[in-house]
């Protein structure tokens, strides 16, 4: 999948039985910037992406290296917040 700033993959987690609590997520979203994307707009799409899941009741979090410029610092303060584990 495209969006105007991103390529997004949709895979399945190969390690989701392996016992890793959070590298066994069923589902991974890998996000890679095209070349002219800035930050700002990378940071909004994973924001919307983020925020899709969560209104969905899905449990979602982010590992990136801009955890902390998304909302609940990417779903581990949400996490952290309501006890969604």
């Amino acid at each position: 999948m495209t969006s105007s700033n991103a390529e997004l993959d949709v895979l399945r987690n190969p390690d989701t039985d392996a016992g890793y609590s959070f590298l066994g997520w069923p589902i991974l979203i890998e996000i890679a910037a095209e070349n002219d994307a800035d930050n700002e707009s990378i940071v909004g799409t994973t924001s919307s992406i983020l925020k899709t899941m969560w209104d969905a009741g899905i449990p979602t979090v982010a590992a990136c290296d801009y955890e902390d410029e998304l909302p609940w610092r990417g779903g581990i303060g949400r996490i952290e917040d309501n006890d969604l584990r």
